[in-house]
C-alpha cells in the first residue's frame, strides 16, 4: 500500500510540474528593468523537429524585442537551444528562415556547445512476511544519457519581423553537417511570437 502512495504522489508532483513548465511557453511577457533602463516583450516557444529519427532534437526559442527610454525599439533577437546527441556533428554557421513566400539566410550568433549528461535511477524493493519470517529484497539500475545543447543567437532584420508578422507559417533550417534540421513555427506559438514583434 505505501509503495502505491508513493507512486501516485511522484506522479501528481510531476504532473504539477509540467503544467508549472508549459504555463511560461507560448505567451507574451514584459520586462522592466530599472538597471539596464530599458523594457522587453519576450516569448519562449518548444518546436519539435519535423525530420524523424535523427541525431538532432527539440528547440527551444526565446524570442526577444527592447525598448530603450529614449532609443526606441531596438532589434529584436531569437535565442535557440537546439538538443542533439553526442553522435551529431555541430551546428553550421547559415541558416534558413522561410515565410510569407520569403527566404532568409541566417547567421548563426555566440554558437555554444554545452555537453549535458543525466543519471536517472530506478529502484524496486519487496517486503513479504510468512509463518516462516520476514524477507525483504531491493534492487536499483542506473541509466544514463549524454548529448549536447547547441546554443546560439540570430538576429531578426526588419525585413524577417516583417515577413513573421504577415505569415501563417514560419519555417527554420539548420544544417548540423550533412543531417538538417527543420522546425516550423505556427498557431499559437506563432500568435506569440507575432506579439512580441508587434
Amino acid at each position: 500500500m505505501k509503495n502505491y502512495r508513493f507512486k501516485f504522489t511522484v506522479m501528481v508532483i510531476m504532473i504539477i510540474l509540467a503544467g508549472c513548465t508549459g504555463r511560461f511557453y507560448n505567451k507574451v511577457i514584459t520586462y522592466d528593468d530599472e538597471f539596464r533602463n530599458n523594457s522587453k516583450r519576450i516569448t519562449r516557444v518548444s518546436l519539435r523537429s519535423e525530420e524523424k529519427r535523427t541525431e538532432v532534437n527539440n528547440a527551444k526559442i526565446v524570442f526577444e524585442r527592447e525598448f530603450s527610454s529614449g532609443q526606441g525599439e531596438g532589434s529584436p533577437k531569437a535565442y535557440f537551444v537546439i538538443s542533439r546527441s553526442s553522435a551529431s556533428f555541430r551546428i553550421d554557421r547559415i541558416g534558413f528562415m522561410k515565410c510569407g513566400g520569403q527566404k532568409f539566410e541566417l547567421t548563426v550568433v555566440e554558437p555554444i556547445s554545452e555537453y549535458k549528461t543525466e543519471y536517472e535511477t530506478t529502484a524496486m524493493s519487496t517486503e513479504s512476511s510468512d509463518s516462516t519470517g520476514y524477507s525483504s529484497f531491493q534492487m536499483s539500475d542506473t541509466n544514463s544519457s549524454q548529448w549536447f545543447d547547441e546554443k546560439f543567437v540570430i538576429d531578426i532584420t526588419p525585413d524577417m519581423a516583417s515577413g513573421i508578422r504577415e505569415s501563417d507559417g514560419v519555417t527554420f533550417r539548420f544544417y548540423f553537417g550533412p543531417i538538417p534540421a527543420t522546425y516550423i513555427l505556427d498557431g499559437k506559438r506563432l500568435e506569440a511570437v507575432k506579439g512580441v514583434l508587434r
